[in-house]
């Protein structure tokens, strides 16, 4: 398989969200992952699907990528809908601050929105640690140097 097991689970979980047949390939990998599981070669699911990280790597399972990658997606979209209304600047400022402490009020509904889900996001810490930014870190990945 030339997708990570990661990968591999965003996708099936995609495909079945959005009630899209799900890849040979993917169907495959499930497949074997379950039977490692039932066999008990492997002892837990994410150890079967190749999902499971060791001590000090919680950035790699497979929430905190889903999670990182969804902050990005709503950054670049929330910039998307203000980008006529305010500077690079100000809108990582705008956007940061969602993050940290409040949704300001804004003219633009979707954006204010998607501020809304973001903030929500950053909210829920976990391995004790926030998944909010910056506002540097904010213009990198609205320049589409995040990951």
């Amino acid at each position: 398989m030339n997708t990570t097991p990661v990968e591999a689970m965003m996708l099936l979980i995609e495909c079945l969200d959005n009630q899209i047949d799900v890849s040979e390939e993917i169907q495959s990998w499930l497949l074997q992952s379950l039977k490692r599981y039932r066999s008990g070669s492997a002892k837990t699911l994410d150890e079967a699907f190749g999902l499971a990280v060791g001590p000090g790597e919680a950035k790699h399972r497979l929430p905190s990528i889903w999670r990182t990658t969804e902050r990005n997606s709503l950054i670049r979209e929330a910039a998307w809908h203000l980008r006529h209304d305010y500077s690079k600047g100000q809108l990582a400022k705008i956007i940061a601050f969602s993050m940290k402490n409040a949704v300001p009020n804004l003219d633009n509904r979707e954006a204010t929105l998607l501020l809304i889900k973001l903030r929500n996001i950053c909210m829920q810490p976990r391995a004790g640690k926030p998944l909010d930014i910056g506002e540097r870190r904010v213009l990198e990945v609205m320049n589409g140097d995040g990951h």
